[in-house]
This record gives structure tokens, sequence and C-alpha cells, in this order.
């Protein structure tokens, strides 16, 4: 059997997505910062969901805007996915330390939907203080433009407690917001897009439909330009990147569910919990199953070896499976409490360098 690739690990002490707020707000910022953000009097900080830093490079005919702006690739976190990654963004802490470790994480009460926050059997989710109390951007009060919907939701009071929510219907009324942002003073504004990350998972890496919303983010793009001053700057980055997986890569884990006593993460992150006692041999036949196929990792073997990040209270460590199966052939694998999972068109979560690449690109305003 081949060997397989080498993961990509986060650069939790350098040059990721969970550095970046703090490199904008410091009076000496990091080389990797570019240097029209680095000598910007403010800045906006524009997430694009799901653009990574490959994807990117492989439809620059269609990202002209920001094909122009300068700057490179950073590592986002472990697991490549919104809730972790939006999470470290916004907090600056590693995924160990804020515990948000997937789309569905192991609590108290059984599986949360993270971004749902409901439970898999449909109840609401426990009080998001109580999973991760950490206010966003160190506690200061940073015009944060988000969906108008993610108001008031679990997530949001996760990842964005204490930010100044300014909700947005469509890209015109989000420009509105960082307009008026930017005009009482703010020298820090975070935004946030999602249309990329909604189309890849529909629609797929190709086609009309994702060339199309490419097109439409690189206009949204060269709008905010234009309304960001010339002393300011645009920086943008993204959570995780993509891999093309449709319904036909997705394998099941039959072959050891007779150890596995629950599931959850994603198709491309999958957390499996052992029967009482079976860990070791959870471990093992996983890794005869698959490694041809995915990385298999111990929940010791992730924390320890520091692939979510230093630090962290040790009860975060139960919200992730005895095993986790991290794909890095173009596959998933199916969870049953999660069938309608199995119909995306792409996805992410491992440790590919198209999941773990995302941009940081910077230009300054134009107006």
């Amino acid at each position: 059997m081949p060997s397989p690739p080498e993961p990509i690990k986060p650069d939790y002490d350098g040059a990721w997505i969970g550095g970046v707020m703090a490199a904008v707000r410091s009076p000496t910022p990091p080389g990797w910062l570019p240097a029209a953000a680095a000598g910007a009097m403010r800045v906006v900080v524009l997430v694009l969901d799901g653009l990574g830093w490959e994807l990117l490079e492989h439809n620059a005919a269609h990202l002209p805007t920001l094909g122009a702006m300068e700057g490179t690739a950073i590592t986002c976190a472990v697991p490549s996915t919104t809730s972790t990654g939006l999470t470290s963004i916004t907090t600056g802490l590693t995924p160990a330390e804020h515990g948000l470790l997937g789309y569905r994480i192991g609590v108290d009460q059984g599986v949360l939907n993270v971004l749902r926050w409901r439970m898999d059997r449909g109840s609401k989710g426990p009080p998001a203080a109580d999973l991760q109390p950490v206010h966003a951007f160190g506690g200061r009060p940073v015009p944060t433009v988000v969906r108008a919907e993610f108001e008031g939701t679990g997530f949001t009071d996760a990842h964005l407690a204490g930010g100044q929510l300014r909700g947005w219907q469509t890209p015109a009324v989000m420009r509105t917001h960082v307009a008026a942002a930017l005009a009482e003073g703010s020298r820090v504004v975070y935004a946030y897009y999602d249309g990329v990350d909604k189309v890849a998972h529909a629609h797929g890496l190709s086609g009309d439909a994702f060339t199309a919303e490419l097109a439409d983010t690189d206009r949204l793009v060269a709008e905010l330009l234009d309304l960001i001053p010339a002393d300011g700057a645009l920086l943008v980055t993204a959570d995780h990147g993509h891999v093309a997986v449709g319904p036909e890569g997705i394998i099941s884990t039959e072959a050891v569910g007779h150890l596995v006593r629950r599931s959850a993460g994603e198709s491309r992150f999958r957390s499996l919990w052992a029967r009482t006692n079976a860990q070791a041999a959870l471990l093992e036949a996983c890794r005869e199953a698959y490694a041809d196929r995915a990385w298999v990792f111990s929940r010791e073997e992730l924390f320890d070896d520091g692939w979510l990040g230093p630090g962290g209270p040790a009860h975060h460590r139960r919200r992730i499976g005895d095993v986790v199966l991290a794909p890095f052939a173009d596959i998933g694998f199916s969870d049953p409490a999660t069938p309608r999972e199995d119909d995306m068109a792409s996805r992410h979560g491992s440790l590919t360098s198209a999941e773990m690449l995302v941009p940081l690109l910077a230009a300054r305003g134009r107006a």
C-alpha cells in the first residue's frame, strides 16, 4: 500500500486564521500580514466562507479583483469546517481552547449540531456560554456585519458574543453597513459572506452556478474596495477550502459498526465513539479498514500531537470521538443520523491542502 500524503498541520504559532484579528490590531504586525493591511489606518476583515487557496488559484479567471490583491496562503483550523474556523477567527483561540470541534460535537446531552444549535433529537442546544464563554475580538466593540438571520442563534452567541451585530439581507445591505461603520470611525470591521460555500455544497466546484457565484463574490470584493477610504484596507480570508466529493464518494463505516456507539463530526472528519472497553479495538479496526483512504487518529493523537492546538480544558476532549477518520482520498464517511449530508456536491473538514490552505489577501481602499 502506498504511503498516504502528508496532512497539513495548522501553524498555530504563526500564520493561521486565528491570528488574523490580533495581527490587524497589533502595533507591530507580524511579517505574514500583507503590507496593505499592516500599514492601514482602518481595516475591513472579510471572511469568504469556503474560498480555499487552491479554489482561488484554479479559478483565477473568475476572480480578477481577488487575484490582484497582495498576500499568500495561511492555514485554517482543524477540523477545516465553519463552526471551528469562524470561532477561531473571532476569538483567536485554538480549537482545543474554544471547544467547538466540528459541525456536530459530543456534549453531555448527546450530539449537538453546532451551526443549527440543535441536539440530534431536535431539542435546543445548551446555553452557548456553557460551551464557549469567550467573547469575540478580545471583548472589543467591533462592528460585525453578518446575515440578519444569524442574530440570536446559538452559534452566533457562541462565536460572536460581544460583537456589535449589524445584520444584512443582501450584499447591498452588507456594503451599507460596512460604509456606515467606517464613517463612524471604526478601526476594525468584521464582515462575513457565505455564497461560495453554499453554492459549492449544492452545485459542486464547477459549472455555471459555481462560476457565477465566484464572479459575484469578486464583484462584492471590488465594491467594498470602492467604499473603503485610501488610508484603509480590505483584508480577505476564509474559514476552510473545499474538495469535490459528491454523493458517489460517500462510503459507510459498516465495517467497524459493531464497535461504534455513536458518530458525529462530518463526512470528512468523522468522529466515532467506541462501545464500552472497545476503544483500542475500534482504532485498530479503522486502521485496517480505512488507512488506504484516510488518516486515522485516536482522540489522544489529535490533542496530544497538537492538531487541535495547544491548551484547552480537559473536558473538551470528550467532544471528539475515540477515533476520527479524516480522508485524504476524495471520499466522505456517512453517518446514519445525518443522511441529508450525503447529498452534498462538495465537502470539507479534513487535512488536505485543498481544505486547509486559505487566502490572506489585502488591498488599499479606493474611495
